[in-house]
């Protein structure tokens, strides 16, 4: 039984890595008066979301912003971002094309729409990663120094004790 459990770390040492659910990446953009200043990663992996956050100049008059994204291959995306109650916008978007993205938001003031300039957002694959190795390697060692430490120590003979008497 014991032997199953110290097999069950192991397994569980060399996946856990991959069990950790990524953190969403930030992308900011507040308006200014004249231009949009973003706040971004020098490059998003295209499987972890992106959590965009926009800070209009004059939050109380605009009602609702959208991100429109043109991947590499000239595929579109329009995202409603959903407004707070602090006038801020957020939402979330998967830019799933390796690439050059060019990203522009698009609000509505009353019965007026703006875009902004387009902001290029560079999507790559992250590097391979050894952390799985390192999991395994890590857990095998502790299996093998302690289950042969505890082997090694349960299978002495035992010290007989001599009675004072």
């Amino acid at each position: 039984m014991k032997f199953l459990a110290a097999l069950a770390g192991l397994g569980l040492a060399s996946i856990s890595p991959a069990l950790a659910a990524p953190a969403p990446q930030p992308l900011a953009i507040s308006l200014t008066a004249d231009r949009a200043q973003t706040t971004q990663l020098p490059a998003y992996d295209p499987s972890v979301p992106i959590r965009v956050s926009v800070r209009p100049l004059a939050a109380a008059h605009v009602a609702a912003v959208r991100i429109d994204a043109t991947g590499p291959n000239g595929a579109a995306l329009h995202v409603p971002l959903r407004r707070l109650s602090d006038g801020s916008f957020v939402g979330s978007l998967t830019l799933g094309d390796v690439g050059t993205w060019n990203v522009q938001l698009a609000s509505r003031t009353g019965g007026l729409g703006t875009t902004t300039a387009a902001v290029a957002l560079t999507v790559q694959a992250p590097p391979p990663s050894n952390a799985g190795l390192i999991g395994a390697a890590v857990g095998t060692s502790m299996f093998v120094f302690f289950g042969l430490g505890g082997f090694v120590v349960l299978r002495r003979k035992p010290v007989e004790l001599q009675r004072a008497g």
